[in-house]
């Protein structure tokens, strides 16, 4: 490196290397897309479905965490409050989703936050359905959508579309409690 040869052969390396790196970063990307648009399940946690071993993308229910989530889908259109929704998950000794890494370290479930429950209750996967373009960006570009995602759904569509009516209101009056 220390003659103009060296400096050069040097600069041309790292110029590939970073063109590699983004050419990675690319196709990473567009095969997450692709596999969105399929409906296909792009990895991370999901209380109320196991990842299939054998088809990968694709969840399946965990029937003692349906119980979970319907449990906390129930009882906020009762209360009309994530808070005391959270409190009824918590108080049922309901914990959020306990997994193992990829470098084998068990992380075992928390108490329900009032973020986690709310995340929970606005996640249209548990209607299979899959979203889009969800950042806030492509929302305000109105690239936003859902498409039918390939697990099943283990909340009713009817049951789901009442708590967002229910949230919307509620955030709207800005208050915690039942609409009437």
């Amino acid at each position: 490196t220390t003659s103009p040869q060296g400096k050069l052969f040097i600069t041309i390396m790292m110029a590939l290397a970073q063109l590699e790196r983004e050419q990675t970063s690319e196709r990473t990307r567009d095969a997450t897309a692709a596999r969105s648009e399929r409906g296909l399940w792009n990895g991370g946690r999901l209380v109320g479905y196991d990842l299939d071993a054998d088809r990968k993308g694709y969840p399946v229910p965990n029937e003692g965490e349906v119980v979970l989530v319907n449990f906390a889908f129930d009882t906020y259109l009762e209360t009309g409050s994530i808070k005391l929704t959270t409190d009824a998950l918590n108080a049922r000794g309901y914990r959020t989703k306990a997994y193992t890494s990829r470098r084998e370290k068990h992380h075992a479930g928390v108490a329900f936050t009032t973020s986690s429950v709310q995340y929970l209750l606005k996640n249209p996967a548990y209607v299979a359905q899959k979203e889009i373009n969800k950042s806030t960006k492509m929302r305000a570009r109105g690239e936003y959508r859902l498409v039918d995602a390939v697990w099943p759904a283990i909340v009713t569509r009817e049951k789901f579309d009442a708590v967002q009516r229910l949230m919307r209101a509620n955030g709207q009056s800005n208050h915690n409690g039942a609409a009437p």
